[in-house]
């Protein structure tokens, strides 16, 4: 029995080249095909097309081989089911072609086996590539992936149905599909509890808002440990703006965590250890004429934090010679990159004097190029304050010390003294009998025994000095004291119609020992009319004012003045005088200077021989 040639009509032809249709005629050997198959197999329109010729065409031969062996099996099996195979060719420009071949059974001969098949073929060719370059791409988010250690999720939310890749299984500790893949377990059982909130409202945020969903959560490993992820996603929509989507990853940034929380204890231990020790760091660089100040330099400075004073109002926070001597060490330091070290004198911007401590070095690039310089700023000012304290307190026990031992000396030579003149008086008196050299020598007796007590009066006064301190200090006017002193030496002043001068307006007052401050007063004015110049009428200023917080007691006067250059070390000493005056007996300068100094002040002197003398008091 023969089979009906096949009938081109009988086959619907779609558009070309997208698809072809063709009919095999299993027992002729041959088959029919439309044009296009045609010039694919043969380049030519003619003819029926037998086996050996598909062996001769441009298909490639494993795939020919492949789909011949395979339609080989499907007639010999008498299957029913569709024929389906792939075939590549190379066309006329040399471009690799895919075709999707596929048939069905439509004659059976009288033993039941497939006498005509019909089908058609398609040219797949762009779906392979797109095929392929998803491959590429599917094996490109892989490495990233993998590269990343991210664990990819996808939550196909319309349908409620999740996909977890096999890494976030394993970044979790378990095996892939070990658990349930789906977000009802990702937030009931893995997220931490404190994260499940933040959570929830950041995927309401990106749904709702289009906010980007990313955030740091801890979730539950198998062992029961939490660890640190960083998740992100991004959704899909659907036309009336619904999610329908939702695919992301999580990276395991445990250690990335932990190591921020250590820079953020070591970064407040560092604050807790500026503030406890007043410093911080500072940096420039020559490109940039603002420094940085770290928190605690702004809080030396008393300046706000988002102020950002340049080099120029840095520098002039310094004040005096101090200014001088960090501008030339920061000149020297960048351009030499020799370092500075510096205790300097400061005022903060709320015009508190302070003493800071300053440290610079120089930033060099890789070449050694000097590119800027860091340093330290330290608020030193109590302990500067305690050191200079302690060194005014050495300078007045050295000098405490001297007066001690020139007292003990005047103790020990001055009353020896006397007392060996009264002994060799009362030798003498002993041992004459003329009565006239025993009443001469009585009289000496009687100048002895009051010389003697004179000595002794002023021992009690440098004594009385170091009791007196102890007694209660109060506000005294200046003016108060200034009236009892004028009025105490009022006949010397009329002898003498010395003209003087008080102004107490700058400080009316201060807090001190009554009996020191009048003992002051009494004698420098007192000492300013003894050692008048005879050439002149006295004229002696006094008066009272401030600086830095300290009281000073001024007197001024035009009298005989001293010479310092030769004095200046014995001014201040018992029984050191430097005039022939008759009453000058050295013992008034040593009880003030005592006296000053007993409540931690000191007492100075400006001097020109011939020219008058200015006595500072600092209290």
């Amino acid at each position: 029995m023969m089979i009906q040639p096949f009938n081109y009509a009988d086959c619907i032809i779609p558009q070309e080249p997208f698809d072809v249709c063709c009919n095999w005629r299993i027992t002729a050997g041959s088959a029919d095909a439309c044009s296009t198959f045609k010039r694919i197999i043969t380049l030519n329109e003619g003819g029926l097309i037998s086996t050996s010729t598909l062996y001769n065409s441009k298909i490639f031969e494993d795939d020919l081989a492949g789909a011949l062996n395979y339609f080989k099996k499907f007639t010999v099996s008498k299957s029913s089911r569709d024929f389906e195979t792939r075939l590549r060719y190379i066309d006329a420009s040399g471009t690799i072609i895919y075709i999707l071949c596929r048939a069905k059974m439509k004659d059976q001969d009288w033993n039941g086996n497939p006498a005509n098949i019909t089908g058609c073929l398609l040219d797949i060719t762009q779906l392979v590539k797109t095929e392929k370059e998803l491959v590429r791409q599917n094996e490109r988010y892989q490495l990233i992936a993998d590269g990343i250690s991210a664990g990819i999720w996808d939550w196909d939310i319309i349908n409620g149905r999740d996909w977890w890749s096999d890494k976030l299984y394993m970044l979790l500790g378990y095996l892939p599909g070990e658990i349930e893949a789906s977000n009802k377990i990702f937030i009931n059982s893995l997220v931490h509890p404190e994260d499940k909130a933040p959570v929830q409202k950041a995927i309401n945020n990106h749904f709702i808002k289009g906010v980007p969903y990313s955030l740091d959560i801890r979730m539950k490993t198998k062992t029961g440990i939490y660890k640190w992820f960083e998740t992100s996603g991004k959704a899909s929509f659907d036309k009336a703006g619904r999610p329908v989507r939702m695919a992301g990853s999580i990276i395991d940034i445990t250690e990335r965590v932990n190591l921020r929380q250590e820079e953020e204890k070591h970064k407040l231990l560092m604050e807790e250890t500026e503030k406890l020790i007043k410093a911080g760091s500072w940096e420039i660089t020559l490109t940039d004429t603002k420094p940085r100040w770290s928190k605690q330099v702004y809080d030396i400075h008393e300046v706000a934090y988002d102020e950002k004073p340049d080099i120029n109002q840095a520098l002039d926070f310094y004040c005096g010679e101090s200014k001088n001597i960090i501008s030339q060490a920061f000149s020297k330091l960048v351009k030499d990159g020799t370092p500075y070290d510096l205790e300097l004198e400061f005022i903060t911007a709320k015009n508190r004097r302070i003493w800071v401590k300053t440290i610079g070095y120089p930033v060099r690039d890789n070449t050694g190029k000097i590119t800027g310089a860091k340093g330290t700023f330290q608020d030193i000012d109590q302990r500067k304050s305690e050191e200079l304290e302690l060194q005014q307190s050495h300078s007045i026990i050295d000098d405490q010390n001297k007066r001690l031992k020139n007292f003990a000396h005047i103790v020990s030579h001055n009353l020896r003294s006397h007392a060996g003149n009264i002994q060799s008086i009362l030798e003498l008196i002993e041992t004459t009998t003329d009565i006239t050299e025993k009443l001469e020598m009585t009289g000496y007796l009687h100048k002895t025994s009051d010389s003697l007590n004179r000595t002794i009066e002023h021992l009690n006064e440098v004594v009385k000095v170091q009791t007196e301190i102890n007694e209660g200090q109060v506000y005294i006017e200046f003016q108060k004291i200034f009236n009892g002193t004028v009025s105490i030496l009022s006949s010397k002043i009329k002898d003498t119609r010395a003209n003087i001068n008080a102004c107490f307006c700058e400080a009316t007052e201060i807090k001190y020992v009554p009996a020191y401050l009048e003992s002051i007063m009494l004698n420098l004015i007192s000492n300013a009319i003894k050692y008048r110049h005879t050439g002149r009428r006295p004229s002696i200023n006094v008066r009272s004012f401030t600086r830095d917080g300290k009281v000073f007691l001024e007197v001024t006067d035009n009298g005989l003045g001293i010479n310092l250059e030769k004095n200046k070390d014995k001014l201040f000493g018992m029984y050191k005088t430097f005039h022939a005056n008759a009453d000058a007996k050295g013992i008034g300068l040593f009880i003030t200077r005592n006296q000053v100094e007993a409540l931690g002040g000191k007492i100075s002197v400006k001097s020109e021989q011939g020219a008058g003398s200015t006595f500072l008091v600092q209290f």
